[in-house]
């Protein structure tokens, strides 16, 4: 479960600081698009938040484990911080 949780959230958030970083360079000359950009990003974080949930809260699923993998989500989650610096 903590191998599994700990590539799911850097998958995500890898994909997420990189899509970021592409729309930025792809739209730089059009500020108006970002607002694109934040509800694209806030759907994603809603699912992906949704699918660790059920995959990390289950209850045979030992509370130490669940408290790794969410340790590890906001260590990855951390990756995409310099997105509100460029918006």
């Amino acid at each position: 479960m903590i191998l599994y949780s700990s590539k799911f959230s850097r998958s995500f958030f890898d994909h997420l600081k990189e899509t970021a970083r592409e729309f930025n360079h792809d739209f730089e000359s059009k500020p108006v698009n970002y607002s694109a950009l934040v509800v694209w990003s806030k759907n994603e974080l809603t699912e992906f938040v949704s699918q660790f949930s059920t995959q990390v809260f289950q209850s045979n699923v030992d509370i130490t484990d669940q408290a790794e993998c969410v340790a590890n989500a906001l260590q990855n989650a951390q990756k995409v911080k310099y997105i509100c610096y460029i918006l």
